[in-house]
């Protein structure tokens, strides 16, 4: 007479998870990280800032240089302009920090992801939010951060908080196309 054994729960609970995993999808990434991550590459535009105390709009040609760090946490951003050149850092999970990186200190900031609109890897919007202070003033920022398949904007908008009632301004926005290796010289 044969003896069978029923599963120990052990058994299958190891069964369930497995097959839990394999059911996963292969792409294990969060769409937001996937997101940054595609900003990989060089592309080269324009940085239009506006100056809030006389409303002159200034352009600068600009190219951006991002490359992943190791790890995959990190995008590191050179921007080069015809009068300078700086970097950042900006980590691909929250609190999406952004670090750059001045000749004479670092500054960093947090920032919040309060929007996030995702179609694929190369259609998205992105709305981050956070304070900092702008001409001595507290401002509350938003950043809004659309890619289509060969363009990136960055716009910035602001809202001095000890003004009464809610007023955002286009501060600056950064417009800029995807850029193959052999098109973009070390700078602009």
């Amino acid at each position: 007479m044969s003896r069978r054994h029923a599963p120990s729960l052990k058994g299958r609970f190891t069964g369930c998870l497995l097959g839990l995993l394999l059911a996963l999808p292969t792409f294990a990434v969060e769409p937001e990280r996937a997101a940054l991550l595609s900003l990989e590459g060089k592309w080269r535009g324009e940085w239009r800032g506006q100056n809030i105390d006389n409303g002159e709009t200034r352009r600068t040609p600009v190219l951006l240089t991002v490359e992943v760090s190791e790890e995959g946490d990190w995008l590191i951003e050179r921007i080069t302009t015809p009068e300078a050149q700086f970097s950042q850092n900006i980590e691909t999970q929250p609190p999406y920090r952004v670090i750059q990186q001045f000749v004479e200190s670092d500054y960093e900031q947090d920032r919040l992801l309060t929007g996030f609109h995702y179609v694929s890897d190369d259609v998205w919007t992105l709305r981050f939010e956070f304070t900092a202070s702008r001409q001595e003033r507290p401002v509350r920022v938003q950043q809004f951060w659309r890619r289509l398949p060969d363009t990136l904007t960055r716009t910035e908008e602001v809202d001095y908080q000890d003004d009464k009632g809610q007023h955002w301004l286009t501060r600056q926005t950064l417009t800029v196309k995807r850029v193959e290796d052999d098109e973009a010289p070390a700078s602009p």
